[in-house]
């Protein structure tokens, strides 16, 4: 995957590797090669249910800035720390998580974070379930 996601003439806008069993170490190995592919702005990790939270921090540790990232079915939840929030806020226009491990405090903390950093944007969420955008909802 790096090869290829390091080639000079690489045009990949959009990665989608739901459902492929991957693990935080996958994740982390894909964290490595965001960097070098400057035109991927969209990235669907669904449905990897042995990703944890260890797999997001390796995203954003990138500081590398993306349109949409949907981690549904992915083991992600808090607690969430001050620069995490700061960084999934800063970095993600669209973040879609549906997890069992979500709980109430994680989608308040995920709330208020993206009220204060994202106005006008939208925060829906229920039970598990939460999707967080800059563009208003229709």
């Amino acid at each position: 995957m790096s090869v290829f996601l390091s080639q000079d003439d690489s045009s990949l806008t959009n990665l989608n590797l739901a459902g492929n069993e991957l693990i935080d170490s996958s994740f982390s190995t894909l964290a490595r090669c965001l960097p070098l592919c400057p035109s991927m702005v969209s990235v669907d990790l669904s449905w990897n249910p042995a990703v944890t939270s260890a797999g997001l921090h390796s995203i954003l540790s990138t500081q590398r800035p993306l349109t949409y990232l949907d981690l549904q079915g992915c083991q992600v939840s808090g607690p969430w720390d001050s620069c995490s929030l700061d960084d999934l806020s800063d970095q993600v226009q669209d973040l879609w998580l549906c997890s069992q491990m979500l709980n109430k405090l994680d989608c308040e903390a995920l709330q208020q974070i993206w009220g204060q950093r994202r106005p006008g944007g939208c925060f829906l969420s229920r039970d598990a379930k939460c999707l967080l955008t800059t563009a208003p909802l229709l």
